[in-house]
C-alpha cells in the first residue's frame, strides 16, 4: 500500500492521505456491491473512498467492530 499527502481544498496544506489498496475479485466486487447497494438505499452516488472512510472511523469508535474486524484478520492469518 503506497501513501501521499493531498490537498483536501485547493489552495490548503495537506490535509488527506491518498492511498493505494489492492484486492482480490471477490473483495473487490463486494465493495462495488455495497457501493450500489448505498446509492440505491441514498439516492445518490457514494464513493468507495467515502465507504472506506467511514468503516475506519466505525472500527475505530466502535469495539465490536473492531473485535469483528480482528477476528477477520486472525481468521485469515489461521488459514494462511
Amino acid at each position: 500500500m503506497t501513501t501521499r499527502n493531498v490537498p483536501a481544498v485547493a489552495g490548503q496544506a495537506d490535509t488527506r492521505s491518498k492511498y493505494t489498496l489492492l484486492l482480490d475479485q471477490d473483495d473487490a466486487l463486494t465493495l462495488d456491491e455495497i457501493a450500489l447497494a448505498l446509492r440505491r438505499r441514498t439516492g445518490r452516488r457514494v464513493e468507495k473512498a467515502e465507504i472506506l472512510r467511514d468503516l475506519i472511523r466505525l472500527t475505530g469508535s466502535d469495539p465490536v467492530v473492531a473485535g469483528l474486524l480482528a477476528a477477520g484478520v486472525l481468521r485469515r492469518d489461521a488459514t494462511g
